[in-house]
Protein backbone atom coordinates (compact mmCIF):
# COMPACT_ATOMS: atom_id res chain seq x y z
CA UNK A 1 0.00 0.00 0.00
CA UNK A 2 1.06 3.61 -0.54
CA UNK A 3 1.38 4.41 3.17
CA UNK A 4 3.83 1.51 3.70
CA UNK A 5 5.97 2.55 0.73
CA UNK A 6 6.19 6.15 1.98
CA UNK A 7 6.79 4.97 5.56
CA UNK A 8 9.61 2.60 4.58
CA UNK A 9 11.25 5.14 2.25
CA UNK A 10 11.13 8.07 4.67
CA UNK A 11 14.46 9.54 5.79
CA UNK A 12 12.73 10.61 9.02
CA UNK A 13 12.19 8.83 12.31
CA UNK A 14 8.50 7.97 12.57
CA UNK A 15 6.92 6.55 15.71
CA UNK A 16 3.26 5.70 16.21
CA UNK A 17 2.22 5.48 19.87
CA UNK A 18 -0.96 4.53 21.65
CA UNK A 19 -2.50 6.73 24.35
CA UNK A 20 -0.35 5.04 27.02
CA UNK A 21 2.85 5.91 25.13
CA UNK A 22 3.45 2.34 23.95
CA UNK A 23 5.12 1.96 20.58
CA UNK A 24 2.82 0.57 17.92
CA UNK A 25 5.20 0.93 14.99
CA UNK A 26 8.56 2.62 14.54
CA UNK A 27 10.73 3.57 11.57
CA UNK A 28 14.34 4.64 12.02
CA UNK A 29 16.47 4.69 8.86
CA UNK A 30 19.57 2.55 9.17
CA UNK A 31 18.26 0.43 12.06
CA UNK A 32 17.52 -3.21 11.32
CA UNK A 33 13.84 -4.13 11.19
CA UNK A 34 14.04 -6.93 13.85
CA UNK A 35 15.61 -4.48 16.30
CA UNK A 36 12.80 -1.98 15.70
CA UNK A 37 10.09 -4.63 15.85
CA UNK A 38 11.42 -5.64 19.28
CA UNK A 39 10.41 -2.17 20.52
CA UNK A 40 6.72 -2.70 19.70
CA UNK A 41 4.64 -2.62 22.86
CA UNK A 42 7.34 -0.91 24.92
CA UNK A 43 6.79 2.48 26.52
CA UNK A 44 8.61 5.22 24.60
CA UNK A 45 10.05 6.58 27.85
CA UNK A 46 11.68 3.21 28.61
CA UNK A 47 13.61 3.17 25.35
CA UNK A 48 14.48 6.84 24.81
CA UNK A 49 17.32 8.83 26.40
CA UNK A 50 16.36 10.59 29.66
CA UNK A 51 17.24 14.05 28.30
CA UNK A 52 14.41 13.67 25.77
CA UNK A 53 11.71 12.79 28.29
CA UNK A 54 10.58 16.27 29.32
CA UNK A 55 10.31 17.81 25.83
CA UNK A 56 8.80 14.61 24.48
CA UNK A 57 6.21 14.48 27.29
CA UNK A 58 5.21 18.08 26.55
CA UNK A 59 4.88 17.43 22.81
CA UNK A 60 2.99 14.18 23.29
CA UNK A 61 0.66 15.82 25.81
CA UNK A 62 -0.23 18.40 23.16
CA UNK A 63 -0.82 15.66 20.58
CA UNK A 64 -3.07 13.57 22.79
CA UNK A 65 -5.00 16.59 24.05
CA UNK A 66 -5.48 18.25 20.64
CA UNK A 67 -5.66 15.05 18.55
CA UNK A 68 -3.32 16.76 16.05
CA UNK A 69 0.06 15.29 14.96
CA UNK A 70 3.34 17.03 15.69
Amino acid sequence: NTYKVIFDASPDIIIQLDSEYRIIVIHMPGIEKPRLEALAGRNIFEVSPPYTHEPMALALGKVFNSKEPV
